[in-house]
């Protein structure tokens, strides 16, 4: 929280929530008391529905550039800091635009669930920053398509 809470208050507001992208994009999930803000209770509580799900939930990606599959560019998806001590994966497009993904310490059947941020660097350097909500709940990251 106090890497994202610059104005000490408790919770994160929209303005705040900029700096991590996979709690924005799992804002509806996380802010359980529908206040338009996120504090740390509430990510403690999302984060303890794990307990009941899946260690690892199947991942597919895919990157397109300009309806076409983007090959050659790299996809790391990086655990937020508040999950602790969790490996980052990555993974280089093919031809197809798909994206194999493995971890730097293990290779593990899915991703393990928690909250990431993704970065997608394409030759010559240029990066898009995303940011996703890996659980079993949330269906649309069993399939997930980046249109570039």
């Amino acid at each position: 929280m106090e890497s994202y809470d610059s104005d000490g208050d408790g919770s994160l507001s929209s303005a705040e929530l900029v700096k991590s992208p996979a709690l924005t994009s799992a804002k509806e999930r996380v802010d359980a008391n529908d206040d338009d803000a996120i504090s740390a209770d509430e990510i403690a509580q999302r984060i303890k529905v794990y307990d009941s799900q899946s260690s690892f939930v199947p991942v597919t990606v895919q990157l397109r550039l300009g309806g076409r599959p983007l090959e050659m560019a790299t996809v790391t998806f990086a655990p937020e800091s508040f999950m602790g001590e969790m490996q980052s994966f990555t993974g280089v497009s093919d031809a197809t635009g798909y994206v194999m993904l493995s971890g730097e310490e293990q290779k593990l059947p899915g991703l393990p669930q928690g909250f990431y941020t993704i970065t997608i660097t394409r030759e010559g350097g240029e990066q898009t920053i995303q940011g996703c909500e890996i659980a079993d709940d949330v269906p649309e990251v069993s399939r997930m398509t980046f249109n570039l």
